[in-house]
């Protein structure tokens, strides 16, 4: 990983049809993600350098991503998850700090909505019902088909199979890194497992937007980077000069 992969990275974001289409759409989902990325790379920084200010800013842009989208709190939970792994009993508590923020941040928008419009909590519940799904007029097989034809043709069938090639080198080389040399790859299961959750839940939701797999675009582009950067790699390598 260095500046090579992350050129890759952004030069396959930017082709994807997901973002030359709803990039420049005005909503939550390209509000979140930047939000997310400074979240990893802060969270990286502060393993190289140690230094508390990067673990604040960890915080901070988790903070702001719930408060830009739902996905937010599933991102928080990721990362949570992450410190609750560590052996080390402050960075598990640097985990539950995470999950704490998220409590916080809920109790807030809740108070929020009371102080503001008590009435609006049965709406409120309609609306969340109907989101993720509550008599929906499809069936699973129907939402699968239309969910997954639309997530695979947004973020574009090659990204995705530079992705696929991508994750199979970093797993092949998971034993060559450190934990931290191998956060990249981490990072993008992490982003991965949070979209895919979402769109689990808010069913309803993912069925009527396509830009709910907004969030695959990041880390569909840096595995797809990982893949690119290890074939130069090889070729520079190789008979084949570049």
């Amino acid at each position: 990983w260095g500046p090579r992969a992350a050129t890759f990275t952004a030069a396959l974001f930017a082709a994807t049809p997901m973002a030359m289409h709803y990039g420049r759409m005005v909503n939550f989902a390209p509000c979140t993600l930047p939000f997310m990325l400074l979240a990893l790379i802060a969270l990286a920084r502060r393993h190289d350098t140690e230094d508390r200010r990067w673990w604040l800013l960890t915080m901070a842009s988790c903070v702001a991503a719930m408060w830009t989208a739902w996905l937010g709190y599933f991102f928080t939970l990721a990362v949570a998850i992450h410190f609750f792994r560590q052996k080390d009993r402050a960075e598990r508590l640097r985990g539950l700090l995470l999950v704490g923020l998220a409590v916080a941040s809920l109790a807030l928008f809740c108070l929020q909505v009371t102080l503001v419009e008590p009435t609006a909590w049965s709406d409120m519940w309609k609306a969340a019902a109907r989101r993720i799904g509550a008599g929906d007029p499809f069936t699973w097989m129907q939402w699968a088909r239309f969910v997954g034809g639309y997530t695979l043709s947004m973020i574009s069938p090659s990204v995705w199979l530079l992705a696929a090639a991508g994750a199979v080198l970093c797993a092949r080389h998971r034993r060559d890194r450190t934990e931290w040399e191998h956060f990249p790859a981490r990072a993008a299961s992490w982003l991965i497992g949070m979209n895919a959750a979402y769109m689990l839940l808010f069913r309803n939701a993912s069925f009527n937007h396509e830009f709910a797999a907004w969030h695959f675009t990041a880390p569909a582009a840096i595995l797809g980077a990982a893949a690119l950067d290890d074939w130069l790699q090889w070729a520079r390598q190789s008979r084949w000069k570049f």
